[in-house]
Formats: structure tokens, sequence, C-alpha cells
């Protein structure tokens, strides 16, 4: 309950972190900007397919739907999402 209660606090010390191990990350009040920082994130190069861990967010923003659209091809590499998937 500490780390949801204050979660923004600790998300703002942690991001710093991931960053400095080069992952990129990003803030997004609604769905439409979450799916706006993949794309400026990750620039199509040539891709057909992204293999995707589980993760809630992109489920609940709708990106792979969005990625579908684009003519991607989204895997799961949760197991249970990669049955589901088939």
């Amino acid at each position: 309950m500490e780390a949801l209660n204050h979660l923004d606090k600790y998300l703002e010390e942690f991001t710093p972190k991931l960053e400095a191990r080069g992952t990129k990350s990003s803030w997004a009040s609604n769905s439409e900007a979450g799916q706006g920082n993949h794309h400026r994130h990750n620039p199509r190069k040539k891709a057909r397919s992204i293999n995707q861990s589980k993760a809630m967010t992109s489920e609940e923003i709708h990106l792979n739907d969005a990625l579908e659209k684009e003519g991607l091809t989204v895997v799961e590499s949760d197991l249970g999402e990669f049955i589901m998937q088939l």
C-alpha cells in the first residue's frame, strides 16, 4: 500500500535509474498519447512483427490493436497470452 499511495514519487525516482541503463520511458495521460509514445520511441525500420512481454498497460491502451492496424504482427512472450492468441 505504501508504494501505491506514493506511486508518483517512486516512479519519478525509478525512471532516471531505468533510463541510465538504456531503457526508454514515457508518460501518457490517455490511450492515444500512449500509442503515440510507442511510435516516437520505436520508429519503424521495416519491422513486420513485435515481440511483447506481458504488460497490462499495453492492453489497457489498446496498443496491440493499433500496431496490428499498421500491419505489424504482435506476439506476446507471456505463455498464457501466446496460447490465447493461437
